[in-house]
């Protein structure tokens, strides 16, 4: 079967709230083709081999290039190469533009982030094969898959501000004042060596034999193993390296060392990175190739299950496996191919001024030229990996029975459970225990369910209930790729507690009813031709949830915690949530038990917080807010559909209908990950800066004879807008059907 499809589309704003940007810019392109052979060689053997491929063009952009957009707002060609020398001629041709922040006083004109420019292809080609054995009471299965991947992806082409980034500070109005006037910057940000898309591939193989195991008339077994080799992504253009922080320089004692395919990585690496210290993989004596990492060769999974009739309306069964999530690939792949590269560099005012906007007589300067290399902020960043990380490994377990009850119904009732080790999580290694001793001041200041119909007398319903209680170690994020980054990397194991966006109680419904109307129904059986074509016949669809609320927490955003930190811990990754969203960030202190007490506008009670510690028990104050304290609102929504059909003979069918998404047209508040997670304002309690006793060199509690250094957050807990989820959309919507069927 070959496939093909094209769609060009622009929904999302470049940059919110500023629309004179467009919108987002996304061409797909895809092709896919599958094969499948199946031979008979006798009755009880049989092969099916598979193969196929899949190819997919993505490319998501804005509407102008970086040197487009520079002259369409009075940049001469004088001051765009000015700009240029700044970025590297390499940014001008690419879309995208500038970031400008005025210091929260006035929305941030963004850069469009990763998507601004990002290509994203996918190629996949697989093999498979499965022979079947069919052999007295057992039916043995065995066989094996293999995929061969290539990615080419945008998302490390513009990490970072690859074409400038903007800040001005100040109180009030100053700061839009000055970026009006055409004024220097506080200080400005730029990428220096910036690398091309990730370009990259690996190979996934995973082969089997299975057991069905027919023991008696009542009771079969399901007995199987599985083994997986997942290689490490290598990347075309060798433009992967991963960090050693065990090693030890022999001459020198430093502590540490960049680990790098080849020579080839070397041209967009940071001169700062280099200039550290780096060895080639295959110099390196840790057994490592091109991908940095070893390949993982443990990954053995059993799996057993069975299936046990009782009597003739009663059945049990249950079954237990290890699986491998094959994202965990990506997961390793990404931050030793995206981070280290596309270091950025800060400038700020100093013996060389920055040199301010062009005009009035004056070109070929721009704003993110001139200026000096800020003495803190500016040390390259990068993640490890552990060069022999294995694959996390998830136990799932399951029991269920099942029972007829008459009326055409079934009554299922399951508990599936599971247990996941080696989940990917982040941590700095440039954490130090917190303390009271002054830091950096120099610088001046898974259950369930389910009770399933079956077509009866023109109706389908299906009906579930799960109830989830499902805690963890790991963080509020999906991020296949990065994972997540615990608050306190050096103690992990206190964040054990409930995930977030999981509902602890949820009931899910879908049905089909076949209108007792037309012919061949209950009503009008002997309807004409035309009356049945009008009001004859038709079908209703619905499905419909609801869920109680999720966790989420609180937390503080610190604007000024660099290099000095509440508890002095010495780094500025602090996150809250743990999903990337707001660093620094920190979570309240508790001096109150009714923090899930509506007040005002907002369903939690923002006075039931406090500011966070500034000392040795920033961490480790038994008042710190746990992760998800608070519950989020519940939800619920409906879908509704209608159709009919019509036969044009044996091989060609018409339907047509009318869909309607969130028929009650009900808000759904329960909160996504974006506005309930660190990069939204959900749980967000509001932002603090931080000050230093001049005599001591100690922090000062937050907000002490400052209270100007507190800025709460008006939209805590504020229910102010609603979210698709659960296929229904936050909001109502009406679409109309007609499909084509030969």
């Amino acid at each position: 079967m070959y496939d093909a499809s094209a769609q060009t589309s622009a929904t999302n704003a470049v940059v919110n709230p500023y629309t004179g940007l467009g919108l987002t810019q996304v061409e797909r392109r895809n092709n896919t083709l599958s094969l499948s052979y199946t031979h008979s060689f006798s009755t009880s053997v049989i092969n099916e081999v598979r193969a196929g491929f899949n190819r997919e063009h993505l490319l998501q952009h804005s509407n102008t290039t970086l040197e487009s957009f520079l002259s369409s707002i009075g940049f001469s060609q004088a001051d765009i190469d000015a700009y240029g020398a700044a970025t590297g001629e390499f940014a001008l041709s690419t879309f995208g533009h500038p970031a400008v922040n005025f210091s929260s006083t006035f929305a941030t004109f963004t850069n469009g982030n990763r998507n601004t420019f990002r290509p994203l292809d996918q190629n996949l080609i697989t093999y498979g094969d499965t022979l079947t054995w069919i052999k007295g009471k057992h039916a043995f299965r065995m066989g094996g898959d293999m995929v061969y991947n290539e990615a080419q992806d945008g998302f490390a082409l513009n990490r970072n501000n690859v074409r400038g980034a903007i800040t001005y500070t100040g109180t009030g109005l100053a700061p839009f004042t000055k970026f009006l006037l055409g004024l220097p910057a506080t200080s400005v940000s730029t990428v220096s060596d910036p690398r091309p898309a990730m370009d990259v591939h690996n190979w996934e193989s995973g082969f089997f034999f299975q057991d069905t195991w027919k023991l008696t008339s009542r009771l079969t077994v399901n007995l199987g193993l599985r083994y997986e080799l997942i290689t490490p992504f290598i990347d075309e253009n060798d433009l992967i390296a991963n960090f050693d922080p065990n090693f030890v320089d022999p001459s020198t004692g430093q502590l540490g060392r960049f680990v790098i395919p080849s020579n080839k990585t070397l041209q967009f690496l940071d001169s700062r990175i280099v200039n550290f210290g780096y060895v080639l993989a295959g110099n390196s004596g840790l057994d490592v190739g091109r991908g940095i990492v070893r390949t993982d060769k443990d990954d053995w999974s059993p799996r057993v299950g069975l299936a046990w009739r009782i009597g003739n309306k009663s059945v049990i069964r249950g079954g237990y496996g290890i699986y491998y999530p094959t994202s965990a690939a990506q997961g390793i792949r990404d931050p030793i191919a995206t981070n280290p590269f596309n270091q950025s560099v800060t400038k700020r005012n100093g013996a060389t001024p920055l040199e301010g906007w062009p005009g009035n007589g004056v070109d070929g300067i721009s704003p993110i030229s001139g200026g000096a290399i800020s003495p803190t902020g500016n040390t390259p960043a990068v993640n490890v990996v552990p060069f022999g990380i294995h694959q996390p490994r998830i136990h799932q377990y399951n029991v269920t029975y099942e029972r007829e009850i008459g009326w055409d119904s079934v009554v299922r009732v399951s508990y599936l459970g599971s247990t996941m080790h080696g989940l990917i999580a982040g941590k700095d290694l440039n954490q130090i225990a917190a303390s009271d001793t002054p830091f950096g001041v120099t610088a001046v200041d898974d259950d369930g369910n389910l009770l399933p119909g079956q077509i009866s007398k023109g109706l389908l319903l299906n009906l579930a209930y799960t109830y989830l209680d499902q805690k963890s170690t790991a963080l509020d994020t999906g991020n296949s790729s990065l994972g997540g980054v615990a608050y306190d990397s050096l103690n992990p194991d206190q964040d054990y507690g409930i995930d977030g966006y999981t509902s602890k109680h949820r009931f899910v419904a879908y049905g089909v009813y076949d209108l007792p109307v037309g012919r061949r129904r209950q009503y009008g059986a002997n309807m004409n031709a035309w009356e049945d074509a009008i009001i004859g016949g038709w079908s209703t669809t619905f499905n419909m949830f609801a869920k109680s609320g999720t966790g989420f927490t609180p937390f503080w955003i610190c604007d000024d915690c660099n290099p000095v930190e509440p508890g002095n811990i010495g780094i500025s990754s602090v996150d809250a949530v743990g999903d990337f969203g707001a660093e620094p960030s920190y979570r309240p202190t508790v001096i109150s038990k009714d923090y899930n007490k509506k007040t005002g506008d907002s369903i939690w009670n923002a006075a039931a917080f406090g500011l966070p510690s500034v000392g040795a028990d920033v961490f480790s104050n038994g008042a710190n807010a746990r992760r998800n304290l608070l519950f989020g609102p519940g939800t619920w929504g409906v879908n509704l559909g209608v159709h009919k059909d019509f036969h044009f003979g044996e091989r060609f069918t018409a339907q047509i209908g009318a869909d309607v998404d969130n028929v009650f047209n009900h808000p759904l508040f329960s909160p996504d990950e974006d506005s309930g997670g660190g990069g939204g304002t959900f749980a967000l309690l509001g932002d603090f800066n931080i000050r230093v006793d001049p005599a001591t060199g100690n922090l000062l509690p937050i907000g002490q004879g400052h209270p100007e250094d507190i800025i709460p957050n008006p939209d805590f807990g504020r229910l102010i807008n609603s979210f698709s989820q659960e296929g229904v959309d936050s909001r109502r919507t009406v679409r109309l059907r007609l499909r084509i069927t030969f």
